[in-house]
């Protein structure tokens, strides 16, 4: 059981509930100020829990400080039934570049395809007011979630070469966020983003064409990547 301590309930702001699921999506207040003091580590526990699963992978191949760097972020929002976490996803602002980035959702497996993901991300993106939404990402569930939060979306299948318009404005970002790394600005993608692949296999969504779209851009190869799509939006 991914069992939420009481510190970081008392934490927790209800931003909805779905009675039928008896799922709540919190906010959680000073997320970056509360894990940098917080040493215990039945606090990082449940999440170190959700992201092995939500990711496929066993325990001890997701890194506890990996997984501290992305509930640190400027916002944070939790799915939990109780005080059983059952997903999160964090948010970086980045003022000057008017953006936000999505720095990641994950959930468990049994609450997968159920909506959560869209409301914890409505969840952060609703307290901030800025015009761009980015995010990097290796998985096709991602690319259709940030369709849904944005009313246009860079790079897709059906435009995936980045206008030249747009490519200043993605290129800030991942420098910001990722300064030891390169990005192609004529796709958004940077080769070799990830060590190793975040999946033992890269997930699937519900459209056959955005995979194999991921699978061709990603230079997939048995399933798996270390590249990654850096995706800009404008929100909605």
């Amino acid at each position: 059981m991914k069992i939420l301590t009481a510190d970081t309930l008392q934490r927790c702001e209800q931003y909805s509930h779905t009675d039928a699921t008896g799922i709540t999506c919190s906010l959680f207040q000073a997320p970056r100020e509360f894990f940098a003091r917080n040493a215990d580590p039945r606090v990082l526990s449940p999440f170190h829990e959700v992201a092995a699963e939500g990711f496929g992978m066993p325990l001890d191949h997701k890194s506890l400080e990996g997984v501290k760097r992305h509930v640190s972020d400027d916002f944070l929002s939790l799915a939990h039934r109780g005080s059983e976490l059952l997903g999160f996803a964090s948010l970086i602002c980045l003022p000057h570049e008017d953006t936000v980035h999505l720095h990641g959702i994950v959930m468990a497996s049994e609450v997968q395809g159920l909506g959560i993901g869209l409301a914890l991300a409505n969840a952060l993106l609703k307290q901030t007011t800025s015009a761009w939404l980015s995010f990097t990402t290796q998985n096709p569930c991602m690319f259709v979630l940030g369709r849904k939060l944005t009313r246009l979306i860079f790079p897709t299948p059906e435009t995936p070469r980045i206008p030249s318009n747009i490519r200043p404005i993605g290129n800030a970002v991942f420098s910001k966020l990722c300064p030891n790394d390169t990005l192609d600005q004529s796709t958004f993608v940077s080769r070799g983003f990830y060590g190793s692949c975040l999946y033992q296999a890269l997930p699937r969504s519900r459209d056959g064409a955005v995979n194999r779209w991921f699978d061709e851009t990603l230079s997939a190869k048995d399933g798996t990547s270390t590249d990654a799509f850096l995706f800009l939006g404008v929100r909605t």
